[in-house]
């Protein structure tokens, strides 16, 4: 019997106890903060402690996230969305993050509403972990570009960026979990484009990846049933 799941169920254990003394130097962080006035040392050392905080949280989260996965209790809040309006927003969000990485970056939609089903905040989740991706691995002065779009009966999302690209040998794999170690030391757990599949999927979608090679950048498609 593989022991992937039994590891994966300690892994989460261990990510529901880190949440509390994750909180504990979150709050540890914004009192040092407002202790720092004109104290230029303790306003360096409140900031790291604040950005490794919301690193060691981000992970956790993920750990927790393909926990619920694994066992079923993801609950998707259905109502009826513009496909559109979560794009832009989960792009708006990342907009600074991408162009503190010194990155090109665009987003294209048409004019008429795209109709789908689906959980706003959990497809949201989606593209931000593809916009993640695509930051983490492409360098300046590349760039990443959103493109949406609709047509026989079925909206899409691709994610495509001009980064280091992946190798032939795994786009069969690459959503598989802890993968990310095979393409180069960008930290992280490898996490987020597994648990983007699964929310996909979840959603009666499909989500693949495709690449001419190593240095050839990458495109994610993200395919949804119009609703």
């Amino acid at each position: 019997m593989s022991t992937a799941r039994p590891n994966d169920e300690r892994l989460a254990v261990l990510a529901h106890e880190l949440r509390s003394p994750l909180s504990a130097l979150s709050d540890a962080a914004e009192l040092l903060a407002r202790c720092a006035v004109r104290e230029p040392a303790i306003e360096h050392v409140s900031a790291i402690v604040a950005r490794q905080t919301t690193v060691m949280r981000r992970l956790v989260d993920e750990l927790l996230e393909v926990s619920r996965l694994d066992s079923q209790r993801v609950e998707l809040r259905l109502c009826d969305l513009d496909l559109r309006d979560v794009v832009r927003n989960a792009f708006e969000d990342r907009r600074a993050e991408l162009e503190r990485a010194g990155l090109r970056c665009g987003l294209t939609a048409p004019s008429q509403r795209i109709p789908v089903k689906g959980d706003a905040v959990k497809l949201g989740q989606v593209l931000s972990n593809l916009l993640s991706n695509a930051i983490k691995f492409t360098e300046a002065p590349g760039s990443v570009d959103v493109v949406v779009a609709a047509s026989d009966g079925c909206a899409s999302v691709t994610v495509r960026d001009t980064g280091v690209g992946i190798a032939a040998d795994l786009l069969p794999v690459i959503f598989d979990r802890y993968l990310q170690a095979n393409r180069g030391s960008f930290g992280g757990l490898g996490l987020g484009l597994p648990i983007a599949k699964g929310l996909v999927e979840l959603h009666g979608g499909k989500i693949t990846a495709c690449s001419d090679g190593p240095g050839k950048g990458c495109t994610m498609t993200v395919r949804l049933p119009l609703d």
